[in-house]
């Protein structure tokens, strides 16, 4: 995990990863396997529900602004209040 956080904050190649990390090969391999399963997308999400909990902020905003095409003045639409996918469902 480490090496893919380096990778990805500073750009490098795979190829060009530090000594001290895993071969880049086996970091690049399983990279590629979590992203074709979703894992990193799952992951993300999770993070990202924790850090709005912490925040005491709702896991998913509430309200988006829609633009409509045109050029129309944009508006307010509440969103459905979707529970975040990997959290446990309480009372179920």
């Amino acid at each position: 995990m480490n090496a893919i956080f380096y990778q990805n904050r500073t750009g490098c190649q795979w190829a060009y990863l530090p000594h001290d990390l895993p071969a880049w090969s086996a970091v690049f391999y399983y990279f590629t396997l979590w992203r074709q399963d979703g894992l990193d997308q799952r992951i993300q999400e999770l993070l990202r529900c924790q850090v709005r909990e912490k925040a005491r902020r709702l896991e998913d905003p509430s309200w988006h602004y829609v633009s409509p095409p045109g050029g129309q003045e944009a508006r307010a639409v509440r969103a459905p209040v979707p529970v975040c996918p990997l959290q446990p469902k309480v009372g179920r």
